[in-house]
């Protein structure tokens, strides 16, 4: 008898803490599909709607605890900061970003550890952005600089992918301070780690060093290097199936080959990265624009003129009604300095 009330004795406290954990289960499922409506709003470009959804989760799971409602309240934060960065906001994301670090700063929990690094990544980028510290006259620099310090020992691969992208945002802002060789050391490091410990980020960041490394390699005029560097992006990012960024190193290896006078290999990477674009994945225009450019002076370099003003022209036909105009505008410059160099042969103006 004794045996028969310790068991059911102790399948009531399991029945309690059952029930106990449902109910607890139950809003936080709620508070779930709210964070889920938030998301997909976000990604339909609903930004006010989506902000509203966050705005809920924050605030009903405000005076909640355990880790599972801080989870949701963080990232409900983060998303909102995200769309409010996306609206031109800096003063209230900046404030989000530092919120989630006072109140989640000093948590354990990983998943709480990697909102606080990505609100330090944000506030840093969104300053950046805007060209000045925050209102505690933190930089930037310092941000990123932080973000290494306080998370570069984990060994939680999203976190340590947070903390690489800091590293290429540091090399970034090093480089536009001239101190470009330093900009390149760090990329080198950060390129050495990239398929160690970063998980599927690794491929999106060791393409971020790659793209990078490329433009500083080329304004140093290391244009073998550069072209090296674009190579392996392209090869790259045809493996991660991401037709933007291979059309984008496409562009400039065709650059880089029409700058060492390799006018035929110029010639074919630029149709390669034109060939990119389609009505239902069109490559940004600014990558057509460039393309079509160094496509006009490979031919025109190879002998084939009238396809190299045609090629110009022809764009600036269906670009009539871009809003993009400076796009339009640097179109436009290229047909003219085409028609200087044809002469006679043409009269500056786009064929009928």
């Amino acid at each position: 008898m004794l045996m028969y009330w310790l068991f059911a004795a102790g399948v009531a406290s399991v029945i309690a803490v059952s029930v106990l954990d449902a109910r607890r289960a139950r809003p936080v499922a709620s508070l779930r599909r709210k964070y889920d409506r938030g998301t997909s709003l976000s990604q339909k470009g609903d930004l006010q709607e989506a902000i509203a959804a966050f705005d809920e989760v924050i605030e009903h799971g405000r005076d909640t605890t355990g880790d599972a409602f801080a989870l949701l309240v963080a990232n409900s934060m983060l998303q909102k900061a995200l769309a409010l960065c996306d609206l031109g906001g800096v003063d209230e994301p900046v404030a989000i970003c530092q919120e989630i670090d006072q109140r989640f700063g000093r948590a354990r929990n990983l998943g709480l550890q990697l909102a606080v690094c990505r609100a330090l990544l944000l506030r840093a980028q969104t300053l950046k952005v805007a060209n000045r510290p925050d209102a505690g006259a933190v930089s930037p620099a310092e941000l990123l600089d932080e973000i290494e310090d306080r998370f570069g020992s984990s060994r939680d691969g999203p976190i340590l992918a947070i903390v690489a992208q800091a590293r290429v945002a540091k090399a970034g802002l090093l480089a536009e301070r001239g101190r470009v060789e330093e900009a390149l050391a760090i990329l080198d490091q950060v390129m050495s780690s990239a398929t160690r410990g970063l998980g599927a980020q690794a491929d999106v960041i060791a393409a971020s060093v790659l793209a990078q490394k490329g433009t500083l390699l080329e304004s140093k005029g290391n244009l073998a290097e550069a072209l090296v560097a674009y190579g392996s992006l392209r090869v790259r990012a045809s493996r991660m199936g991401a037709p933007r960024i291979e059309a984008g190193a496409l562009v400039g290896e065709g650059r880089v080959l029409q700058a060492l006078g390799r006018h035929g290999e110029a010639l074919t990477m630029c149709d390669e990265a034109i060939a990119f674009g389609s009505p239902s994945h069109p490559i940004p225009r600014v990558y057509l624009v460039e393309a079509t450019k160094h496509r006009a002076d490979a031919l025109w370099a190879l002998g084939r003129r009238p396809e190299a003003i045609s090629a110009v022209d022809d764009l600036i036909r269906s670009a009539r009604d871009w809003d993009d105009q400076a796009l339009v505008a640097e179109m436009s410059t290229a047909r003219q300095r085409i028609a200087s160099l044809a002469g006679s042969s043409a009269d500056g103006q786009p064929t009928p």
